[in-house]
């Protein structure tokens, strides 16, 4: 070992570990008991029973699950108004909604809040899980719903000032994963999110191998359905594993994008992840491949993917979309106010696509640019707020 990479190996074991003048403790915070109930038909919706929430509630986070996994296919959205008329999530649109939330097939999860224009949070919230393809038509399939709300235990909903995650990473499959390398990328994942208020728990871990760990090794993903393709399901399902309240990082030895020849660096499996291990939403996944090309920038695609899992979107998605079949292009950014945007113009090519060469005056350099650039790090104070409100963090 050259004496440069011991330092660095030196310097990676403290920022994982949090040692020294630079480690803080949490402020604390808490989950209550999941409430769950059932949507038996389309539409349907629930309002929370009981008393209004907390008057210390800093995020809600909503998991919809059809109990016959037979719909699994099916895409599930939420439909969320807060009693003052609001609607905070349109289930027909939930991605560009007031309170942005991704589809799911079979599965959806989402956080309230997820945009500055969702605060404050109204004491209260109409909820209903709603079946895209088939709203309007009676099914008698059941959509199991489970919330979960995050308080911070103070007299008001304040944010904490710093949070602990504490994490699970699986090494999955036969390939060899060089400790160093792993190490030094852990430990740039903990120098990110200590500068936005979260400190990264030394990690557990866990190793798959065998003829189970040779299925999950060469990970496939189905361009046409993202973090909805079965095989990402059936690898975070393997979070059942992972001590409990931690988030699980599968370090697997490719993933590959619909075929040979084109590889994905890492996916998490929703945005936000629930706090609740075994389901095929719970974990991220990571290219194993890019620890020895570069640990640095393996820990920075490390922590980019982290935040998806913490509630974070892209500050500018890679692909400018069209309002209407129609209609002008637009670019499409984070729903926080504070992050900087790559506004359309600065598509010089005309190819549609927000490249980080052409974003660099904007946001290419914060960490949830779409592209996770090389040194692409920052993050705003909003960024760190959010990703503290997550109930994966306490």
């Amino acid at each position: 070992m050259s004496d440069i990479a011991a330092a660095l190996t030196a310097v990676a074991a403290l920022a994982l570990l949090g040692c020294g003048l630079h480690r803080e403790e949490s402020s604390g915070s808490l989950i209550d008991p999941p409430r769950v109930w059932e949507a038996a038909r389309d539409g349907d919706e629930w309002v929370a029973s009981g008393p209004a929430l907390p008057p210390d509630t800093i995020s809600v986070t909503l998991l919809a699950e059809l109990a016959d996994r037979r719909g699994a296919d099916d895409f599930l959205s939420f439909g969320v108004s807060d009693f003052d008329g609001r609607v905070m999530v349109d289930a027909t649109r939930p991605e560009l909604s007031l309170n942005r939330i991704l589809r799911g097939r079979g599965v959806v999860v989402g956080m309230l809040p997820s945009s500055t224009a969702a605060l404050p949070l109204s004491e209260n919230f109409r909820v209903g899980a709603v079946r895209l393809d088939t709203v309007g038509a009676p099914d008698e399939r059941s959509i199991q719903v489970t919330a979960w709300i995050k308080r911070s235990g103070r007299d008001a909903a304040e944010i904490p000032a710093r949070q602990d995650l504490r994490l699970a990473v699986f090494v999955i499959g036969q390939h060899a994963i060089d400790e160093q390398d792993l190490s030094i990328a852990l430990g740039e994942l903990g120098r990110i999110w200590r500068g936005g208020g979260i400190e990264i728990k030394e990690p557990a871990r866990l190793r798959v191998d065998g003829d189970e760990g040779a299925r999950h090794e060469r990970l496939e993903i189905d361009p046409a359905l993202g973090n909805d393709s079965p095989a990402l399901g059936a690898l975070l399902a393997l979070s059942a594993r992972a001590p409990a309240e931690t988030l699980s990082l599968f370090v697997v030895g490719d993933i590959v994008l619909g075929g040979p020849g084109l590889s994905l660096w890492a996916l998490s499996g929703a945005i936000p992840v629930p706090p609740l291990p075994g389901s095929p939403r719970s974990g991220v996944a990571f290219n194993g491949g890019v620890l020895a090309v570069d640990p640095i920038w393996a820990g920075q695609v490390m922590a980019h993917e982290i935040g998806h899992a913490l509630g974070l979107y892209h500050t500018t998605e890679r692909q400018a979309l069209a309002t209407s079949p129609s209609g002008p292009r637009a670019a499409i950014h984070d729903p926080l106010d504070d992050t900087a945007a790559c506004p359309l113009e600065a598509d010089a090519d005309g190819d549609h696509v927000l490249s980080a060469r052409e974003c660099g005056p904007h946001d290419a350099a914060n960490l949830m640019f779409w592209s996770a650039e090389r040194d692409g790090t920052r993050l705003t104070r909003n960024q760190g707020e959010q990703a503290r409100r997550a109930a994966i963090v306490r």
